[in-house]
């Protein structure tokens, strides 16, 4: 049956989302169509770039349908990473919130440690002692001279007793700080007495040939408290 198009099909929008099949056919049955009368080698070269329009068209949509379930795969990925991060945000806060009443009493015990492992005595009129206990690393070496040092610069005391009967064993570290300790205090007029020095620790410090000429030494607490008085 042939026909006669008021407004050409090829550019009638609507018939855009016409099949392929029921397109050809309006095409072909219009008699007054240049494209359908330019003979079947016109039609076969129109149908295949047809058919390769529509193929590429697929398989843009096909590759645009993936990229959208990728896309959304992605977004919810994301958005449980998100979720999972403020877990643990508040997971943190709150066991940061429940360990700061425990951090508080470990630094308090802290300090009550630092205090006994370096403990200053006033032991009479201008005289302090400190009894060394134990081993001297570095550590417990600066320990002890921030204290010293901070107390005769707070209180000037004109003796200090280093009671060294407890100390076990020096390195060569803790050896050089301890006699830095003694000329620091020296030099903030406190005159210096070493008392129960003991052997190996004497022989260790005579190895590094440390300099006590300046440093009273006497072989207990007793005497180095009357050599005070």
């Amino acid at each position: 049956m042939s026909m006669h198009c008021d407004r050409c099909i090829l550019e009638d929008e609507s018939r855009a989302e016409l099949p392929l099949d029921a397109f050809l056919s309006d095409f072909l049955a219009c008699d007054a169509c240049t494209e359908a009368a330019a003979g079947p080698l016109a039609l076969r070269l129109a149908l295949d770039r047809l058919r390769q329009s529509a193929h590429s068209l697929r398989r843009t949509r096909s590759l645009l349908r993936q990229r959208e379930k990728d896309l959304e795969a992605a977004l919810e990925a994301t958005a449980q990473y998100e979720a999972r991060i403020e877990n643990m945000e508040r997971v943190y806060k709150q066991s940061t919130r429940e360990l700061e009443p425990h951090v508080a009493v470990v630094e308090k015990q802290a300090e009550t440690i630092r205090a006994l492992s370096a403990p200053i005595l006033e032991v009479g009129e201008g005289v302090v002692a400190m009894p060394i206990i134990g081993a001297l690393d570095g550590e417990r070496a600066a320990l002890v001279t921030e204290a010293l040092l901070a107390r005769i610069h707070a209180q000037p005391a004109r003796w200090v007793i280093l009671d060294l009967t407890g100390l076990d064993e020096v390195d060569d570290t803790t050896a050089v700080a301890f006699l830095r300790v003694c000329a620091a205090l020296r030099l903030l007029g406190a005159r210096v007495v070493l008392c129960g020095l003991r052997s190996r620790v004497a022989q260790e410090l005579v190895r590094l040939g440390a300099d006590l000429s300046a440093l009273q030494m006497l072989p207990t607490l007793r005497a180095a408290l009357a050599r005070c008085r």
